[in-house]
């Protein structure tokens, strides 16, 4: 039987927050996965810092809302993601007929989204 590679949740979503704040976040690992299941950790930009802490086997992180944009709105939707690489016993490249590494798309991996709104109380909604 194949080994389900799952989180208890794959979204995290905040409140209204402001520009200037810093959300943290947290993805526990699903039932019968342990630190071994995780390869590597990746966040999808830079302001957004994640890792895997072995202690509460969850992916945590914080996402920091001045450098994830621009708010010009009154209310701005963020989506933010963090890519988890399960070691699944795949290799992460595989050689090709000519021995190139090539991507190996079959490695297991999993998305998890961080998302809310950022409330800008200085937006100029007269326009």
């Amino acid at each position: 039987m194949e080994k389900s590679f799952k989180f208890e949740n794959v979204i995290f979503s905040f409140e209204a927050v402001k520009p200037n704040d810093t959300v943290p976040f947290s993805f526990k690992l699903g039932e019968g996965l342990t630190a071994d299941d995780i390869e590597y950790v990746q966040a999808g930009c830079g302001c957004t810092d994640a890792y895997f802490d072995e202690e509460t086997l969850s992916v945590v992180g914080h996402l920091d809302i001045a450098k994830a944009g621009v708010y010009n709105n009154l209310v701005n939707p963020v989506n933010k993601v963090v890519t988890v690489y399960f070691n699944d016993g795949q290799p992460r490249y595989a050689a090709d007929s000519k021995k190139r590494m090539i991507n190996n798309n079959k490695k297991k991996l999993q998305r998890l989204t961080i998302a809310g709104q950022v409330i800008n109380e200085q937006a100029d909604v007269s326009k």
